[in-house]
């Protein structure tokens, strides 16, 4: 009797703060475990210890804490593997998929997640639910996005009817990641919007919601929009105290500031968030930053640079066996047409080729070589930079936009940044001052000559 009397409140003590965990909230408990850890081993409180290590396995988890997250996975296994508690084994097993999912270990993640959906559901559903999701992700990531999205419609029904609401909000979440590998915009955007609207406080799957709105207004060029959605990305990020939501975020943030013409700032804010990235081992979200930098140094007219960075990324991305997402892959073969006009097909590919040739580690170090690349001076045509050049040649001219976008191979946003910052930079307000100066700046020069 006395087992029942100390084994109920125990675990309703640990479920609390798995809640509490789930929801963002950081209890004081958790950070000073150890205590009631040796009060519930000493008491032989052998279930309600495992329903304690998992929450702090999955507390670990939701901030990207690798060692912590294995560290408690093994220690609960090493008790729950020999009762054969399969609820907190599941746990475990979600815990280890995810982590090796954030790393790019791929078959990890699938052995991990096929032993899950092999157990019996047990009492705990919702860890079902989040297995089924985790395993979706790796679907979408890996080129199935069909594959992904039945297999997260085939349980959302079943969660739904048995109110199993963060169970539901999980799979929303594999569907909006579904669409987006799709290239279902609108699909990604309902699904992620919708799981937001019912879960905002749910900070782990409030900055992946966020994440993947930032990801379609970045692809509708919609800078207004992807503002909102970085800020409360950001937010959410930093409530869970997680490093790599945090630098995602970023990444984000950095694609927003380009978009805007703020290639400078954006550029120091991709080196922070690759340096974090890198130094934890997250490399698909390397593979990303490489790839967001290689946006900043094409906008800046360092071709060569940009594209064997972005040669660098296919290759890793292909090594570890993801799949670009759609509209990742727009961007690469934007970047591409830009760097072909500028330098030519034959050493566009030799740029890619010397890029593929790198390691992931070569491509960062390579990454981080260049930084501040770009003009020291701040005004005058010796501040513009290449591409800049460019688009004030063709301006001057009197091209449009959309004309001059077509001619670089540039969106009429990147454009019209280009020259805003050439306007600032030689001290111009409109097109015809700007073609005045060109034609000055002209004569001199072959004055000089």
């Amino acid at each position: 009797m006395r087992r029942l009397v100390i084994a109920v409140p125990s675990r309703l003590l640990w479920v609390g703060l798995g809640l509490s965990s789930c929801w963002g909230i950081r209890p004081r408990a958790m950070e000073c475990s150890s205590r009631p850890l040796n009060w519930l081993a000493r008491h032989g409180d052998v279930v309600a210890l495992c329903d304690a290590l998992s929450t702090i396995a999955v507390n670990a988890l939701f901030k990207d804490d690798r060692i912590a997250t294995h560290r408690a996975v093994e220690e609960l296994l090493s008790i729950a593997e020999p009762i054969g508690f399969e609820d907190d084994i599941r746990w475990c097993l979600w815990a280890l998929a995810h982590a090796a999912l954030s790393a790019g270990d791929l078959t990890a993640v699938r052995t991990h997640g096929e032993r899950a959906l092999a157990m019996m559901r047990g009492q705990d559903k919702f860890g079902h639910y989040c297995v089924v999701e985790v395993m979706a992700l790796l679907d979408a990531v890996t080129g199935a996005p069909d594959l992904s999205r039945r297999r997260a419609e085939v349980e959302l029904e079943s969660s739904r009817q048995e109110r199993m609401r963060l169970g539901t909000a999980a799979l929303m979440h594999a569907l909006a990641a579904a669409a987006l590998a799709a290239d279902d915009l609108d699909g990604a955007r309902q699904w992620a919007s919708s799981l937001y609207d019912e879960e905002p406080e749910v900070c782990y799957l409030a900055w992946h919601a966020q994440e993947i709105l930032t990801t379609v207004a970045l692809d509708l060029e919609d800078s207004a929009q992807a503002k909102v959605h970085v800020e409360i990305f950001l937010a959410a990020a930093q409530r869970q105290q997680n490093r790599r939501a945090l630098a995602l975020a970023n990444l984000a943030l950095a694609r927003t500031l380009l978009l805007e013409g703020e290639d400078t700032r954006a550029e120091s804010v991709v080196h922070q968030a690759l340096e974090t990235l890198f130094d934890h081992g997250w490399r698909p979200a390397v593979i990303e930053a490489l790839g967001v930098l290689a946006e900043v140094t094409l906008f800046q007219g360092q071709h060569e640079r940009a594209v064997r960075l972005l040669g660098a990324s296919r290759s890793a991305r292909s090594f570890l066996g993801l799949v670009a997402l759609p509209t990742v892959r727009r961007r690469v073969e934007r970047g591409l047409l830009s760097a072909r006009a500028a330098m030519g097909d034959e050493a566009c590919e030799s740029a890619m080729v010397d890029g593929a040739r790198l390691s992931l580690d070569e491509a960062v170090a390579y990454a981080q070589r260049g930084r501040g690349g770009h003009a020291n001076a701040t005004h005058g045509w010796a501040s513009l930079s290449p591409a800049e050049r460019h688009v004030v040649d063709l301006a001057s001219r009197g091209l449009t936009n959309p004309a001059i976008g077509g001619a670089l191979f540039m969106s009429r946003n990147t454009v019209k940044a280009h020259l805003s910052h050439a306007y600032t930079k030689l001290g111009v307000a409109n097109r015809t001052e700007l073609a005045q100066l060109a034609t000055t700046h002209s004569l001199t020069t072959v004055d000089g000559d």
